[in-house]
């Protein structure tokens, strides 16, 4: 799975700018994920760790889906 820029901007520059679809794609099930179980803290269930890790996962198998899709 290739890492591809989420907002893409095309210029000659030695550098690529922004976030990938994959940071992109976790930061959006990471707020979902805090949204339903409340903020990090003591009071629940689900911590800081646990909300990366399962968004980090959500959004892996999205690129996996859509990269699959593609072919």
């Amino acid at each position: 799975m290739k890492e591809e820029s989420a907002f893409p901007c095309y210029y000659d520059g030695p550098f690529q700018v922004g976030m990938t679809k994959r940071e992109y794609f976790a930061g959006l099930a990471m707020q979902a994920l805090i949204t339903a179980h409340g903020s990090p803290s003591r009071q629940h269930d689900i911590y800081a760790d646990e909300i990366t890790i399962a968004a980090t996962a959500y959004a892996d198998e999205l690129l996996k889906k859509l990269a699959d899709s593609e072919e």
